[in-house]
């Protein structure tokens, strides 16, 4: 049998206490769907009628991976230049980052040079970054394309890219669950007891894990819970 990691991933409800914090800042320029990539993410909402953030606003989203409680602290910023400079100190504590941009946008795209100049500057070297190209309900107005998505991405070494559609809901889940794997496993996993020279498998709730160097991304199985969801749930 191949080795993997089994990760169950179950939403829980907004006021479950959590073992472990993850702080998860959201940038990019106005009006490319911030807002409302994290209101589908959290509660599944979209609204068209969303007004421009001012400074900044949180939400989380609180799941159960395996056996531990975790939650997703998400920060929402505003893109106004006047408040580039205070926006800064909140990459220094973040450790995963979605840089957006929409699509049918191409001013968004090219700003996206000076926000990883920015997380550069203000962040920690690990921090997890994951590039968002927003609004692909409108695919017919894209102005950016996969070349230039392509190019960039190799340019700056990012490995997680994802197109979303905050008014559909477009691959805004795979989002969200990519963010808490790729978190758990670099931040969760380190901390489980006999990490080392333990034979890895899971299909129930007994957790054991090899050594965490051989563990592939890609064999990674994520599986949400829709059954376990409650109306207080920010799911």
């Amino acid at each position: 049998m191949s080795d993997y990691l089994h990760i169950e991933i179950i939403s829980l409800p907004s006021e479950t206490t959590s073992e472990y914090n993850f702080k998860t800042v959201i940038i990019g320029e106005p009006g490319v769907g911030k807002s409302s990539i994290i209101s589908r993410g959290v509660n599944n909402i979209f609204t068209k009628d969303y007004k421009a953030t001012l400074f900044f606003d949180h939400s989380w989203k609180n799941y159960k991976v395996n056996n531990s409680k975790i939650r997703i602290q998400l920060w929402d910023t505003c893109g106004q230049e006047v408040y580039h400079s205070v926006i800064k100190n909140f990459y220094k504590s973040a450790l995963c980052i979605f840089l957006v941009f929409s699509i049918n946008n191409i001013e968004s795209f090219n700003s996206l040079s000076f926000w990883i100049n920015e997380i550069e500057q203000s962040s920690s070297e690990d921090i997890i970054i994951f590039l968002v190209g927003n609004k692909k309900d409108i695919e017919k107005e894209r102005v950016v394309t996969e070349q230039q998505i392509n190019d960039f991405i190799h340019e700056n070494k990012i490995k997680f890219y994802f197109e979303t559609s905050a008014a559909t809901g477009e691959n805004v889940d795979k989002l969200f669950e990519e963010t808490v794997k790729q978190l758990y496993i670099k931040h969760v996993i380190p901390l489980i007891k006999n990490v080392n020279n333990v034979s890895l498998y899971s299909t129930d709730d007994n957790f054991v894990l090899s050594d965490s160097n051989k563990i592939d991304n890609d064999m990674v199985v994520i599986q949400e819970d829709n059954d376990e969801k409650c109306q207080n749930c920010v799911c």
